[in-house]
């Protein structure tokens, strides 16, 4: 894992000195990287190695080290099905070919660039079709999953509701039915009160009497 990490870190370094000309510095950096890449392996790595040494190559005119280089960039290319270091390496490729004065070379490298890059433009608007498609996906599936949260909180807040309502008519049964049978009671007990009243008068008039 260091290897790769390291081998990636000077392939970076070579890459960005390449961008402000650097050349030599670059060419040092990717030879680094490179030796690691080689005992590591890796096929992507090397196609990216060799095709940026073939880019500086050209750049100082070596144009057959370019063309080495960038022939095996292919190469690894191939091997690891990597389309945008195929791209790149048949594009030098023509550059190359034209600055030697090699026009049969030249010409096949450019209309396989051309193909490639067809292809590559056809293969990344898939993936991003694909891509905008799961978005859509995703965001559908999210918002089906608001819209249910959505629909859980407000029947849940419709049985609270219809909870505290229930509640409410209980309490108001409660309350009520004790006031009736408190008035039932109050009459009961006044009735009783006159019954008695009246019990008393009968027996003052039959002690008169």
């Amino acid at each position: 894992m260091y290897d790769k990490e390291y081998a990636a870190y000077l392939g970076n370094l070579g890459l960005l000195f390449f961008k402000v000309n650097s050349l030599d510095s670059a060419k040092y950096y990717l030879l680094a990287s490179l030796k690691i890449k080689k005992d590591l392996n890796s096929s992507s790595g090397l196609a990216s190695v060799y095709g940026s040494l073939g880019a500086i190559y050209y750049k100082t005119g070596e144009y057959n080290l370019a063309i080495n280089n960038l022939i095996t960039s292919v190469n690894y290319a191939h091997e690891s099905k990597d389309l945008n270091y195929l791209v790149n390496a048949y594009n030098n490729l023509s550059l190359c070919y034209i600055a030697v004065g090699d026009q049969k070379n030249a010409t096949e490298s450019f209309l396989k660039y051309t193909l490639l890059k067809d292809s590559l433009y056809k293969t990344n608007n898939l993936r991003e079709a694909a891509e905008v498609k799961e978005k859509y996906e995703t965001e559908k599936k999210e918002n089906a999953l608001k819209l249910n949260l959505l629909e859980l909180k407000r029947q849940k807040q419709k049985s609270l509701y219809l909870l505290i309502i229930s509640l409410a008519c209980l309490i108001v049964v409660v309350v009520g039915f004790v006031l009736v049978y408190n008035r039932y009671r109050s009459k009961q007990k006044q009735k009783f009160n006159e019954e008695l009243k009246k019990q008393e008068e009968l027996r003052y008039k039959a002690v008169i009497s």
